[in-house]
């Protein structure tokens, strides 16, 4: 989204500070983050990024919602509470194909979250 807002001269508020991360390539913008929002899914229930902590967190949510089944898990959480929440897919990026080495690179870059990730999908499945 910031590399179409930066191409496209849109003037979006998040463009004063998330604008510097782009670099001279697509890994620039990855490196140049600030690593609380990189890894922001540990972060958010670990300050120090620790796996453990952040799944113990995690533990104590009543639900935990995947983009992948966002729309599944929405019509869950409506049922549950009795309100009405809807999914609407607000915007798309323009489609970018990253090349493999990039892909391999932002994983190892991003290994936690895609630990903490696995962890969630294979042992806290009942949250």
């Amino acid at each position: 989204m910031i590399k179409d807002y930066s191409e496209d001269g849109v003037d979006h508020p998040c463009m004063k500070v998330e604008g510097k991360w782009l670099g001279r390539s697509e890994i620039d913008f990855f490196l140049n983050m600030p690593r609380e929002q990189l890894l922001n899914q540990i972060y958010m229930f670990s300050p120090t990024f620790n796996l453990d902590q952040a799944l113990d967190g995690v533990s104590r949510m009543k639900r935990v919602l995947f983009v992948d089944r966002l729309e599944e898990d929405l019509s869950e959480m409506s049922s549950d509470l009795g309100l009405e929440l809807h999914y609407q897919h607000r915007r798309k990026t323009k489609g970018r194909e990253f090349s493999t080495s990039l892909k391999e690179s932002l994983r190892e870059l991003m290994r936690p979250e895609y630990e903490f990730l696995e962890a969630l999908r294979s042992g806290l499945n009942h949250v």
